[in-house]
């Protein structure tokens, strides 16, 4: 089983006084320092070593028992091994079949600690002197209080579900598929769709969107959409570079992009930086890009004032991006229509 360990290499042992607390405070610090000791949390301790504690109030009134161990961080050496990316992590997961979650209620207080270092945990309430126990905890995870599953709860419950393995659920890259990236821009900011074809359906694999600031929506629309898959490319870096993949944009004169004449100032730094991936630039009409259009619209804030009034101006509904990431079948051919011929873009 995994140990914690605390090292302090031959630092000498800190013992700090405790603080005074409030005499209304006092009473709730041995009641829960006595139910840490039932539940087997804490032990009386003899050691050289004591940290304060300090009672903070939670947003329902309760109070959360903290040890101040800012001394003892000082002192303790910091391990260097690495943590993992955690899309690193998830993007290793493709292929698997069988996935689980486990989660422990006040994780931190069932890592076992190992016996030399367990007088380091010391803390002083002005009433005693008391330290981490180094065995795992049981009476912790037992339940406290009946939980009512509802009518309601059962249809939230089955709502999400069905969300969750219906399309368009994301699915994990493969090494030996060819990603398409779909790309659009808007008058408030850019859409990104990133996909691989499995089998005969596209498969979502990650999306990004992100607004625009005031000089970028001053650009025209060549721009604005050059723009947008510049930042979609880069911000796809991870998965594109050293790859051929299939770029689709909306845009029929970005399909001519890396043969611009005479490219200069910032369109020519953006075409030198693109120079740096191997893709094939492939024009889709309007009406086929709706995954990538819905994301360049949108709303980066609910209180952002102009995406509220863009919404207005151009007389979007709320849910229209909701819709479009819903089901490609969620808007009939009339609407898409509609929606392409009042694009300002």
């Amino acid at each position: 089983m995994t140990q914690h360990r605390i090292n302090t290499g031959n630092h000498p042992p800190i013992k700090q006084y405790p603080r005074r607390l409030p005499l209304a405070k006092k009473e709730e610090a041995e009641r829960l320092v006595k139910e840490m000791v039932d539940n087997g949390i804490k032990e009386e301790s003899s050691g050289p070593w004591a940290s304060p504690i300090v009672l903070v109030k939670k947003k329902d009134g309760s109070i959360r028992f903290c040890v101040d161990y800012r001394k003892l961080n000082e002192i303790t050496i910091k391990d260097s091994y690495p943590l993992p990316w955690i899309d690193d992590t998830l993007d290793a997961l493709n292929g698997s079949q069988w996935f689980s979650t486990l989660d422990l209620k006040s994780g931190y207080w069932q890592v076992e600690i190992q016996p030399e270092d367990k007088e380091k945990t010391a803390f002083t309430t002005g009433q005693g002197l008391w330290q981490f126990k180094q065995d795992p905890l049981h009476k912790l995870t037992e339940a406290r209080s009946n939980f009512n599953w509802t009518e309601e709860c059962e249809k939230s419950f089955n709502s999400l579900k069905q969300a969750l393995t219906t399309s368009p659920v994301l699915t994990y890259p493969r090494t030996d598929k060819e990603f398409i990236l779909d790309t659009d821009a808007s008058n408030e900011g850019i859409g990104a769709v990133l996909s691989q074809k499995i089998g005969n359906e596209e498969c979502a694999i990650a999306y990004f969107s992100n607004s625009l600031g005031k000089p970028e929506r001053n650009y025209c629309v060549t721009r604005k959409e050059l723009l947008a898959i510049v930042k979609s490319i880069e911000h796809f870096h991870h998965y594109l570079y050293g790859r051929k993949f299939l770029l689709r944009t909306d845009h029929a004169s970005l399909r001519w992009l890396l043969n611009f004449r005479e490219p200069e100032g910032q369109i020519a730094r953006w075409i030198q930086r693109l120079q740096e991936y191997d893709f094939e630039i492939q024009h889709r009409k309007g009406t086929s890009h709706g995954n990538a259009d819905a994301l360049s619209r949108r709303p980066c804030k609910e209180s952002c004032k102009h995406c509220t009034n863009a919404e207005k101006k151009v007389g979007m509904e709320t849910d229209i991006s909701v819709k479009v990431l819903t089901t490609e079948d969620a808007w009939s051919s009339n609407e898409v229509q509609k929606a392409q011929l009042e694009d300002p873009a």
